[in-house]
Formats: C-alpha cells, sequence, structure tokens
C-alpha cells in the first residue's frame, strides 16, 4: 500500500512537469513506483543533471532495447525509483529537482 500511494505521490508530481513524458501507465494501482521519463535532454544528460542535484537514477534501455528502442521509438529513458524506504518528502524533492533540470 505504501508503494502504491508513493506511486500516485509521483504520477500527480510528474503530471505537473512540463516537458516531461512518461512511459506506462499513469494507473498506480497498475503499476510499481519505477518511472521511465524522457524530456528534451537526452536520457543520459538528464540522468546526469540530476545526480549532480543528488538524485539516484539511471538511464538506457535498462535491459529492454526491443521495448525501449523499437517498440516505443525512443532511445532510451531516464529511470527514477521509489521503494518502501522513500518518503513522501523524497518524491517531490525529486519531482522539484526535475522540475528545475528540465
Amino acid at each position: 500500500r505504501y508503494e502504491r500511494f508513493l506511486s500516485e505521490e509521483a504520477l500527480e508530481g510528474l503530471q505537473q512537469v512540463p516537458g516531461v513524458q512518461l512511459l506506462g501507465t499513469w494507473d498506480p494501482t497498475r503499476r510499481t513506483p519505477t518511472f521511465a521519463v524522457r524530456a528534451e535532454r537526452d536520457p543520459d544528460q538528464l540522468a546526469e543533471k540530476l545526480s549532480s542535484r543528488g538524485v539516484y537514477c539511471t538511464h538506457g534501455n535498462h535491459y529492454a532495447p526491443e521495448l525501449v528502442d523499437k517498440a516505443m521509438g525512443v532511445d532510451g529513458v531516464t529511470r527514477l525509483s521509489f521503494m518502501h524506504y522513500n518518503t513522501v518528502e523524497e518524491v517531490q524533492r525529486v519531482l522539484r529537482i526535475l522540475r528545475e533540470v528540465v
């Protein structure tokens, strides 16, 4: 339940970040709190900007090149993840930093 709550917070916040595209469903009941996002920056540049501000994230095709590169037609994604040990404040901090660097 808590991870779904974090998903709901993240999804609500991602909708408020101009220029960010979420790949996957917006339905928090059908996903984990792991988010593949795209922005105008290349995924590696976005991940580098976020990391420089203390946000741990990854970039690439995450071992799913057929899905990410071919089916979705994008050259990688930036991945943000939240787990049971994260707080709502951490989710909000990531969203704030994402808005600042996009």
